[in-house]
């Protein structure tokens, strides 16, 4: 019984959840750049 063979679905699984957490850092880190922003430059 091979089990170094990965199943498709969860390739496509964790796929999903790459993109997922890309998106979610990107999400974040635009958040981050706003916050440090606003607080260096307070009188903008």
């Amino acid at each position: 019984k091979p089990t170094s063979k990965p199943r498709p679905h969860q390739s496509v699984t964790s796929q999903g959840n790459l993109t997922s957490y890309t998106i979610r850092s990107l999400i974040h880190a635009g958040r981050l750049k706003d916050h440090l922003t606003a607080t260096t430059y307070p009188l903008r």
